[in-house]
């Protein structure tokens, strides 16, 4: 049994992949970025979850909270790597275009592409977007930040982004 807790973080994994599909098949209206957030802390918290059903355990030895420790930090790695191959295919704009294309009969002109893909209209649709979920607002036309969800995702990403890239 102890070399399943020692894997455990892939159980985690696991939990966090299937939490967000199950959310994002079955509560389509819950939203992409709150579908990950479900999944990721699903994931988090079945990593100890399943420690303290082996806790009694006398296998777990002296390594109980070094295994805890490896596999929460070896998940919240592996899950930033998910959250960001998922990310990618909804946020980057070639990857987007690709699919209008793709989707589309009988092709896209330059001029389809530039109307749907006109840079005010996204900025523009994105704020609106933000203002109308709470997460900004806008005072004296400046944008100002909400605490929220989204905040702390950010702020977990950039925490995340430094510790494993290059300054």
């Amino acid at each position: 049994m102890i070399i399943l807790l020692e894997f455990n973080f892939i159980t985690g994994l696991a939990v966090y992949c299937l939490m967000q599909i199950f959310m994002m098949r079955f509560f389509p209206g819950l939203g992409f970025f709150k579908s990950l957030f479900i999944g990721f802390f699903c994931g988090l918290f079945a990593i100890p979850g399943l420690f303290l059903l082996f806790q009694s355990q006398p296998h777990c030895g002296p390594n109980y909270y070094a295994l805890i420790t490896t596999n929460i930090l070896t998940y919240l790695f592996l899950s930033y790597c998910y959250s960001d191959f998922l990310m990618f295919g909804e946020s980057a704009l070639r990857i987007r275009i690709m699919r209008e294309i793709l989707e589309s009969k009988n092709g896209l002109s330059l001029k389809d592409i530039l109307d749907k893909y006109n840079v005010r209209n996204i900025i523009g649709l994105r704020l609106k977007r933000l203002e109308s979920k709470g997460q900004i607002f806008k005072l004296n036309d400046r944008y100002y930040l909400r605490s929220g969800i989204l905040v702390l995702l950010a702020r977990g990403i950039k925490i995340l982004r430094y510790i494993f890239t290059a300054h």
